[in-house]
């Protein structure tokens, strides 16, 4: 049976090596699809028992924080107690200094002592933290990554021992860790670990809520004791502090790799893992249609061994063969194709919150998912037409003549309905493709509210041991907004906690006189951005009413705030707002101020997947203490003043490493770019659909066409112009196009719809592009259905009635 199906296939080439490059492309681009949501997702993390690691975080009715101050973690560690390993990190960035050498930035983590146990994982070579290293509220030693040793000290075998500079601290390194630990997931870019004590007085009662927090839960506690241990301490906590937890809240504890995936990228993936399936669907119904035209041929044969005694199964089994094997080939050239494309997209896709790119690989369970695939698409595709050959009346078959024998109605409408759904299917990836490609020219050229085009920023963290007090940082940045703007090319200079677009805003609720607080449900949410005064001026935001901040506010001055249009109108739609007491929540208490101005509104920064606040607060830098800014910087020419913007920031402050300097433009490309990958990625996709869909169509028609040459022959002979055949074949084409084209369109706004759910400010239902992309896909289809019909009516009336 396997050697007559591969004669049968060495036989046809043309018919081998189309349905092997359908399968190709189909099965290639979806396994590539499996590996992206595999190493998105599923992939868990390399440390041992991956599995009972999980990331606690905190929910209300109204919003979730990952962060926990050290007080909270001491409880939480207490009362998990022997059910759970738990530790506590932070991310800081440090600058590094070695042996006297020039200084560098360092992503670096202060974790507690049981960060290594918790993880399972020792050092590669040295030691690991141990209490005694926190003794004291002390931090003088350090784990480095592989990679950093590697690259930083060219593994450098006496690297245990050496002493460098955090900071202008002296720190001992004590221990290198294995390559693998390092999980950019997790860790990012970090390259040095630092141990921590959160039991010293120092962190007693730290307000600030900045450690994340990761425990192992033992395999043997049930799931629900955990739970109900979490339980317990939230409503402990909410009776002790009613103030700093003024609403009803919970613990959760989430396994680690789901915890770290963004929602935004979990549900990209899956909705391009879903669409590369409909790709696979528009291959099985062309390759449908191909194993229906071949059966077609071979119908006077079924009903010959039908008629001399073989059972319709072993017919099935043997029709079967075919695709089985076809499935298998494209299998197999299909893992080539998604190994080529891992690499592609792992080189541009890079890991959220990091520089590195992606790593997409190849594993046993993808591998055996994908030769799965293959087996179910040959099924798909060849079960229909295997099974529709054993229905036929070998008496019917056997009287019949030639090639109409086969032109059954059934077999027809099959061939129809396919041709539909490779219609729709194609429209619905070109839809989603052209909401994308819209969706990304809108959000980089509608009006941002300000001067985005001459603004240079700058990010300035601030360490510790040099900008230890709030007078020192505010004497910096009033050093900075002056010497700046001296520079040639550069008008303004500024210093804020964000920009507009980009950066870090925090979120939080405001309130009026009158209102409750505790009634958090019904209290706006507004971005809270940091800025020095001479902020508005650098960036072109000039007061629509009021003032904005006048230089040299104090620490000791009155609070005042600047507030956008849209707060404005919100709380005072028929009032002045000028001089109106505001507050905003700080860690549940209202923090009051008066309004001394309005500016209008902007961009603000969040997320595509969430619709942005469209309230925005500012508040005087001198009033808020923070240890990273943005420096912005107002210029003409803003590329072309990185180089001399650093040179000064290195001779005005030494100590201050200015990296990472760029452009509004650059800074968009950077934050949109893992969304352009998954844009590239769904036009592959529309382009494979539109391909795969003009292949199907072309050869349906080119084959209705060869089953009706006789007909066509009479007709010619009768009078009937070549035009008229030509109308008569594009008129059947076009009805089956039509109906592809209005379910297509069904789906594709169905598909606007999701996307516009999961990316509320990127992309809207936009008409014209799904009507363009559905004029195109028809345009397409009626020349596939143009070149046959031209192609008969070049048939002399004479052979044409001379055709089976």
């Amino acid at each position: 049976m396997l050697r007559p199906a591969l004669q049968r296939l060495v036989a046809a080439p043309g018919f081998t090596v189309t349905t092997l490059l359908i399968l190709l492309l189909g099965i290639g681009v979806n396994v590539c699809m499996f590996s992206v949501v595999d190493a998105l997702i599923y992939r868990q993390a390399p440390y041992p028992r991956a599995e009972e690691l999980v990331l606690l975080s905190r929910h209300t009715r109204t919003d979730r924080t990952k962060e926990f101050t050290a007080a909270e973690f001491r409880d939480l560690q207490d009362q998990l107690g022997e059910t759970a390993s738990t530790f506590a990190f932070s991310r800081h960035r440090a600058t590094l200094s070695v042996d006297a050498q020039s200084d560098e930035h360092v992503d670096t983590v202060l974790g507690t002592p049981e960060l290594l146990a918790t993880l399972e994982t020792a050092p590669q070579i040295g030691r690991t933290f141990t209490v005694a290293d926190v003794a004291n509220g002390r931090s003088d030693v350090a784990l480095i990554s592989h990679a950093f040793w590697q690259q930083r000290f060219g593994m450098d075998p006496h690297i245990i021992g050496r002493v460098v500079r955090l900071d202008d601290e002296p720190v001992t390194l004590i221990g290198v860790l294995p390559a693998a630990f390092a999980w950019p997931k997790l860790w990012g870019t970090v390259q040095i670990w630092r141990p921590v004590d959160l039991t010293v007085a120092a962190w007693a009662e730290h307000p600030s809520r900045e450690f994340s927090l990761i425990a192992r839960l033992r395999a043997d506690t049930p799931r629900t004791q955990i739970e109900a241990a979490l339980d317990t301490l939230a409503t402990t906590q909410r009776a002790n502090y009613p103030q700093r937890y003024p609403h009803p809240f919970r613990f959760q504890a989430e396994p680690l790799q789901i915890a770290l995936t963004h929602r935004l990228t979990g549900q990209v993936s899956w909705l391009l893992t879903g669409l590369a399936g409909f790709v696979l669907l528009i291959a099985c119904a062309n390759l449908a249609n191909l194993q229906l035209a071949r059966s077609s041929e071979r119908t006077k044969e079924f009903a010959i061994r039908l008629a001399l005694g073989s059972s319709r199964r072993q017919l099935l089994r043997d029709q079967l063969m075919e695709p089985l094997l076809l499935a298998v080939g494209g299998g197999l050239l299909g893992l080539g194709l998604a190994a080529w494309l891992n690499q592609e997209i792992a080189r541009r896709l890079l890991v959220r919150g990091s520089a590195q790119p992606l790593a997409l690989e190849l594993n046993a369970p993808i591998i055996s998912a994908a030769l799965l695939l293959a087996l179910l698409t040959g099924l798909a595709f060849g079960l229909g037409p295997a099974w529709m050959s054993t229905r036929i009346d070998p008496n019917s078959a056997l009287k019949s003549q030639g090639r109409s024998s086969s032109g059954n109605r059934q077999a027809r409408r099959t061939r129809h309905a396919l041709i539909v759904v490779e219609i729709a299917l194609a429209l619905i990836l070109l839809g989603g493709a052209a909401t994308m490609q819209r969706g990304f020219a809108n959000f980089t050229t509608q009006d941002p509210g300000w001067d985005a085009n001459h603004v240079l920023s700058v990010p300035l963290p601030l360490a510790a041991t040099t900008y230890a007090t709030r007078a020192q940082r505010l004497q910096l940045f009033e050093l900075l907004e002056y010497e700046l703007p001296r520079l040639p090319g550069v008008a303004e200079a500024a210093v804020s906690t964000s920009l507009p677009t980009f950066g870090y805003s925090s979120e939080r609720r405001v309130l009026v006189p009158g209102q409750d607080p505790t009634n958090a449900e019904n209290l706006p949410v507004a971005f809270h951005v940091v800025v020095s005064s001479r902020y508005f001026a650098t960036l072109g935001l000039a007061p629509v009413q009021g003032q904005t901040f006048r230089s040299h506010i104090g620490p000791t001055d009155p609070r005042v705030v600047v507030i956008n249009v849209a707060l404005a109108r919100r709380l005072w739609p028929h009032e002045n707002p000028i001089g109106q007491k505001l507050a905003s929540m700080e860690n549940n208490v209202p923090v009051w101020a008066e309004v001394i101005g309005v500016v209008g509104d902007v961009q603000t920064v969040a997320s595509l997947d969430e619709r942005a606040t469209p309230f925005t607060v500012y508040k005087p830098i001198a009033h808020e203490n923070w240890d990273w800014v943005l420096l912005a910087l107002r210029s003409d020419r803003p590329a072309a003043q990185i180089e001399p913007v650093r040179q000064a920031l290195h001779r005005l402050a030494p100590g201050l490493l200015a990296e990472n300097l760029a452009t509004t433009d650059q800074l968009l490309e950077r934050s949109l770019h893992n969304l352009k990958i998954a844009a590239h990625i769904l036009n592959l996709f529309g382009l494979l659909g539109v391909g795969l869909a003009t292949v199907g169509i072309y050869g349906v028609v080119a084959h209705l066409v060869a089953q009706r040459t006789h007909e066509f022959g009479i007709r010619m002979a009768l009078g009937a112009r070549p035009r008229d055949i030509v109308i008569l074949v594009m008129r059947q084409g076009a009805r089956l196009i039509a109906v592809g084209v209005v379910l297509g369109l069904a789906g594709a706004v169905a598909l606007n719809v999701v996307l516009h759910r999961l990316m509320p400010r990127f992309t809207e239902i936009d008409p014209l592009a799904l009507l363009g992309v559905a004029v195109f896909l028809s345009a397409v289809a009626l020349v596939a259905c143009l070149v046959p019909a031209r192609r008969v009516t070049r048939v002399h009336p004479s052979v044409a009635l001379h055709e089976d």
